[in-house]
């Protein structure tokens, strides 16, 4: 799913949404980007859901990456093929913090999401090292 950078406030009293309020919903609602469904139908996610689903679509894509060394591990002499099972594991580890922490997100109530979002992206931050180290290292 594509999400757009209008943001929209939610609720007015007929539970309307209009995408020319710009700014912060009632507490209570939050604030809306519109988003483009892959059928190219217009619907309103949450900053937060639209956060969780960027997230997840990384871990997607650390996965994938994970798989490829792997692969790439299994075609490479000896020494190097331990040096990349043990770099994909220690990817792997550092992978499933992340996907522990996005678990936390979508668990957490309102009021302690952003202290659970600052957790999760300090897990991101370091998973996102590790993997720029090994991109380099295994080239």
């Amino acid at each position: 799913m594509a999400c757009r950078g209008t943001v929209a406030n939610v609720g007015n009293s007929r539970g309307m949404v209009h995408s020319e309020q710009v700014g912060r919903a009632p507490k209570d609602r939050g604030r809306f980007s519109t988003c483009i469904l892959s059928d190219g139908k217009e619907r309103f996610m949450s900053d937060r859901e639209a956060y969780e689903q960027k997230l997840q679509a990384k871990l997607d894509e650390w996965q994938a990456e994970i798989d490829k060394l792997r692969a790439r591990a299994k075609g490479a002499e000896a020494d190097a093929r331990i040096d990349r099972e043990k770099e994909a594991a220690r990817l792997e580890a550092r992978r499933e913090e992340v996907r522990q922490k996005l678990q936390e997100m979508r668990e957490a109530s309102d009021d302690a999401w952003e202290d659970v979002k600052a957790g999760a992206e300090r897990a991101w931050d370091s998973l996102s090292e590790s993997f720029e180290k090994a991109r380099s290292r295994f080239k």
